[in-house]
């Protein structure tokens, strides 16, 4: 990065039911994301960033959660596949506007070499059938949705 330019990277915690810290979503503001993910640059100062922001001290002991990181279909085919550790991150793709063929093209791979995958933005589960049944995990947003509409949603991701 630049000498002018400014990160601002920030965690925000995804609990499970019980209120415990399951993951982190990693939040980046940057003017080029592209140097923050780069496959060329598989430095120890981007382990050491994911592993200050995966681990969390739970009664005095130090524990690692995985990290969920906001990934473009551009970004991945302008850099590649970053280096990053597969036990510590969760990709995340938000599939608004994506062709179904062109993102299960992308993200097989991505599957195949071990990695974690979250999906968000799912429009219509008919046209990601094939992709869905792959994924690790799909985002769903709920807000403003009534208990019946939410479940209704479930049975069409399932």
């Amino acid at each position: 990065m630049t000498q002018s330019a400014q990160l601002l990277l920030t965690r925000q915690p995804i609990f499970d039911a019980h209120q415990k810290v399951v993951a982190y979503e990693l939040l980046c503001k940057t003017e080029s994301m592209q140097q923050l993910v780069s496959a060329e640059d598989d430095s120890l100062s981007s382990v050491a960033v994911l592993e200050a922001y995966t681990s969390i001290s739970d009664q005095g002991e130090v524990k690692r959660v995985p990290a969920f990181i906001s990934l473009s279909f551009a970004l991945l085919e302008k850099t590649g596949l970053p280096g990053l550790p597969k036990k510590q991150v969760i990709l995340e793709f938000s599939l608004r506007g994506a062709d179904p063929k062109a993102a299960l093209k992308v993200l097989l791979p991505l599957i195949n070499d071990g990695y974690r995958i979250a999906i968000s933005d799912v429009v219509d589960a008919t046209h990601y059938a094939s992709l869905l049944k792959l994924v690790h995990i799909i985002k769903v947003n709920v807000a403003g949705k009534t208990a019946e509409e939410i479940l209704s949603l479930r049975k069409k991701l399932e």
